[in-house]
């Protein structure tokens, strides 16, 4: 409990402090508190919670490898897209929370970058190499990384896109692996396989499977497609894999994403240029051949997290799994997009820890998905009504002052401006205060009576003065 002396010292200092404030004041600091709190202390607060989940993995002597997964940054140049007005304003603050985004995602300090798919934001938009090139230096820009940090891109309907014209598809695929890498690749990390695939390039070809009627195991794959990648990774050493596609895998409507997803759910869906999930005989090939531990996908904007239950191989697929491998549920998270969008709030990306296995073929790795502030609409919903608050509070108080003040306002202008000038300063003696003048009296025999100054020095230091009483 405060003593009586201690609470009378918190009311001087409080007194003292904020004793003479006024309005402006409390105005001037609400503005202060909002710009470092939305700027600074909303970031700190949302990502206080998320740190690698090292703990999580088995112990090792090799420290774990730091993972770093973003999904849909949609980078758009404003030259391409030729965006004016509102949309060109939007556009900047957009490419303002991806540069506030990535700074913070960084600050984690990752050993690989992996970006699932919707690097830029539409092909459709770039019709020549040097649009592609400056929307490219533009992703460059916002997403610096240091030289020993490494970047892999996994390939997404708006990179290559999905379902279109041959010639324009071909173009797209080019322009992908000649300056971000290739379609289809596959990483080995801490003896684990992160296993990037061309999701658009799987569902066209599924297309192509699905209206000549065949199976994908009398299927003849296209050269270097993404089934024949597949296929390929069967015959490889069993490491733990974490697949990686932008597309996710096929699930009942009716599934559930858990309690992170802000709304929603995923469901089936076909479009110009888009599909919601992997067909359900595709999901049902990826999960039999490769037999992931874990899968990550995008493109859903939205966070969700599924665990799918593969049916049961019959056939060849059959005879070529275990019986434990074929009832094996695999875990799938969807990542949030990192790049604000109408059907989220809160932007997020996922850290992905690896270590080393404890024993050949036991997957040691673990994930934390973090999510940002809404950013995005702090400029929209806190910005601008403390500005307009602002104007409001100035404006009225402008109106108050003038209607007090009984002088006109360029009686009070220039009252101002002497208020402030050096020569209205009442004169003083050197070393003495100063006084108020000394009006001069009339006396009635010898007229008026000089003031004090105008006497000489002599009568001014043995106080004899001019006038009768002096004199008498």
């Amino acid at each position: 409990m405060l003593t009586a002396t201690r609470r009378s010292l918190l009311r001087r200092i409080r007194d003292l402090c904020f004793g003479r404030w006024g309005l402006l004041d409390w105005l001037r600091l609400l503005c202060c508190s909002a710009v470092l709190w939305y700027e600074l202390g909303s970031f700190h607060y949302a990502l206080s919670t998320c740190a690698w989940p090292d703990s999580a993995l088995h112990a090792s002597q090799e420290r774990p490898a730091h993972v770093l997964l973003l999904a849909d940054p949609q980078v758009r140049d404003s030259a391409t897209s030729s965006r004016v007005g509102y949309s060109a304003l939007r556009q900047s603050i957009q490419d303002l929370v991806l540069k506030r985004n990535w700074h913070y995602a960084y600050s984690s300090r990752p050993d690989i970058v992996v970006f699932l798919g919707d690097i830029l934001a539409s092909w459709r938009l770039i019709r020549s190499d040097e649009e592609y090139e400056r929307n490219l230096r533009k992703f460059q820009r916002i997403f610096r990384a240091d030289e020993h940090v490494t970047a892999y891109y996994v390939p997404g309907n708006n990179d290559v896109g999905l379902n279109i014209e041959p010639a324009a598809a071909r173009q797209a695929r080019y322009r992908f692996t000649k300056h971000l890498g290739p379609l289809n690749q596959e990483v080995v990390v801490r003896n684990h396989s992160l296993v990037m695939l061309d999701a658009a390039g799987l569902v066209e070809e599924d297309y192509l499977r699905a209206a000549k009627y065949i199976d994908y195991d009398h299927w003849s794959p296209i050269p270097n497609g993404p089934v024949e990648f597949v296929r390929s990774l069967r015959d490889a050493d069993q490491r733990p894999m974490a697949l990686m596609t932008h597309i996710p895998l096929y699930r009942p409507d009716t599934a559930s994403c858990g309690p992170l997803r802000e709304k929603g759910t995923i469901r089936r869906g076909v479009g110009p240029g888009y599909q919601n999930t992997l067909g359900k005989k595709t999901t049902t090939f990826l999960l039999h051949t490769l037999q992931p531990d874990i899968v990550f996908s995008a493109d859903d904007k939205d966070y969700c997290d599924y665990v799918h239950v593969p049916p049961k191989p019959i056939g060849a697929a059959a005879a070529a799994l275990s019986p434990n491998a074929s009832s094996q549920a695999v875990r799938e998270v969807t990542l949030k997009a990192f790049s604000p969008a109408s059907d989220i709030r809160h932007p997020g990306f996922q850290l992905l820890s690896l270590g080393t296995p404890p024993q050949p073929g036991t997957p040691n790795l673990a994930s934390q998905p973090c999510f940002l502030p809404d950013y995005a609409n702090v400029y929209a919903w806190r910005y601008t009504p403390l500005l307009v608050l602002t104007v409001l509070v100035l404006t009225l108080l402008r109106a108050r002052n003038a209607r007090a003040s009984p002088l006109p306002l360029h009686a009070r202008r220039g009252g101002l401006r002497k208020s402030f000038s050096i020569h209205t300063l009442p004169r003083t003696r050197r070393g003495c205060r100063s006084r108020a003048p000394i009006r001069p009296r009339r006396s009635p025999r010898t007229g008026p009576r000089t003031h004090p100054a105008s006497s000489p020095p002599a009568a001014r230091r043995t106080g004899m003065g001019t006038g009768p009483r002096a004199r008498a």
